[in-house]
């Protein structure tokens, strides 16, 4: 009966392909290599042929304040404060009624300015709490979860009132978190963005089920996810794709939004070394052919313009990347060169890591007031007020441009929606 068995079940064929396999051996990735460049290329040039007009627009801040509430304190009760506070009868009725202490306000953010022009990377440097969300999420024009926010964000010609109202979808934010409906598949996240960001113009006519084909291969090639097409997501509790994949959706979701502004938050948690450095070399890629202005918070420092370092939500240096290791250094800090030059501009405004120069120690900036106070008084301040006042000048015999950035946002909306 054994035997019988055997011979019922299933046969299987040695020359058919594993499913969990295909899509991207390595003899396919040697035959076929994918150029994202020359994709990317090929596609503005097609776009340009068929009159798609380009976005760009820059973002200028100037006195930026952020204050925000800081969480309640919870204290865990012992039995003499628990039984003490059962006979507290109006203090049981507030909290039952919903009256309790609310949380101190406290500022964030305090005093930035600095200016990214279309086609610009920045990176955003700082130790946790320092800032770093908030700023990218204020520069996104996420302002919703805040008590205030002053000062002046302009992005283009537009204030940050207008471009909410008018073009809200061209700043977008990218959160930490990877959070996905877990039980869709890769391709039925990706293919529901699509669906909510297809563009009513597209090239050579092209159906929109021929273009969500075709901008789907193109992310999964990009991210090298092919083979997770037909699996679903997931989530902690929920079995799905790897974290380093997931993470890679989110970062393909972003792209799908084609936005103008865009700000990723730690965008490189969850992935090896060799995955978020063609992370970083794709975006930088794509800057540079779509000329969007691009917030980061990682660690892939070669590929960024210019660099922002917080400490306790105050400015510590706003400048050329290339230049930010030798600022700090020239302050008094000790020069580490086996060290990485992010984690040595973060190493800075920690104060259990940070080292000074022999006879500097008392002279050299100690907390994130005197940080700040440095920066404001150095060449690099004086380069960037310089920067900022050509750029408004630039944006007012560049009206044009916004003009087409208008008409390019207007034919990036799907049919049917209003301006």
């Amino acid at each position: 009966s054994r035997k019988r068995s055997r011979s019922l079940g299933p046969k299987t064929d040695v020359n058919e392909r594993d499913v969990e396999k295909t899509g991207t051996s390595s003899e396919e990735l040697e035959s076929e290599p994918f150029d994202l460049e020359q994709a990317l290329r090929g596609a503005k040039e097609q776009d340009a042929q068929y009159g798609i007009k380009s976005k760009r627009i820059g973002v200028i801040w100037e006195n930026l304040s952020v204050n925000g509430l800081g969480g309640e304190k919870s204290i865990v009760k012992t039995f003499p404060s628990a039984f003490v506070d059962f006979f507290n009868v109006p203090g049981t009725i507030m909290r039952l009624f919903g009256y309790r202490r609310k949380g101190k306000e406290f500022e964030i953010l305090k005093d930035f300015r600095g200016v990214a022009k279309p086609g610009e990377m920045i990176l955003v440097l700082g130790r946790p709490g320092s800032g770093c969300t908030s700023f990218l999420k204020v520069i996104a024009n996420q302002r919703f979860g805040y008590t205030k926010v002053e000062g002046e964000v302009q992005y283009g010609p537009y204030d940050a009132q207008t471009f909410e109202k008018r073009y809200r979808g061209e700043a977008v934010y990218n959160q930490e978190d990877d959070v996905h409906h877990p039980t869709l598949t890769v391709g039925q996240t990706l293919g529901f963005a699509l669906d909510t960001k297809t563009p009513g113009k597209r090239p050579d006519g092209m159906t929109k089920r021929d273009f969500k084909t075709k901008v789907i291969d193109l992310l999964l090639k990009m991210f090298n996810i092919e083979h997770t097409l037909n699996t679903i997501v997931g989530n902690p509790f929920v079995r799905g794709i790897s974290g380093g994949e997931r993470k890679r959706v989110s970062i393909a979701e972003m792209m799908i939004t084609s936005a103008t502004v865009c700000s990723w938050d730690n965008s490189t948690r969850g992935l090896d070394a060799s995955t978020a450095l063609d992370y970083a070399k794709s975006l930088r890629i794509m800057t540079n052919i779509y000329k969007t202005t691009t917030f980061a918070s990682n660690n892939i420092y070669a590929q960024f313009d210019k660099v922002m370092v917080i400490d306790g939500g105050r400015l510590a240096y706003f400048g050329p990347a290339s230049e930010a290791r030798g600022y700090f250094e020239g302050l008094g800090f000790k020069e580490k060169p086996r060290q990485t030059t992010p984690d040595y501009l973060t190493g800075v405004t920690d104060p259990f890591e940070r080292e000074y120069k022999e006879g500097f120690a008392t002279s050299a900036p100690s907390d994130s007031a005197s940080l700040a106070k440095a920066f404001n008084d150095s060449i690099f301040s004086a380069r960037l007020s310089e920067e900022m006042t050509a750029y408004r000048m630039k944006l007012e015999a560049e009206r044009e441009i916004y003009a087409e950035f208008e008409i390019a946002h207007h034919e990036a909306k799907r049919k049917h929606t209003p301006k």
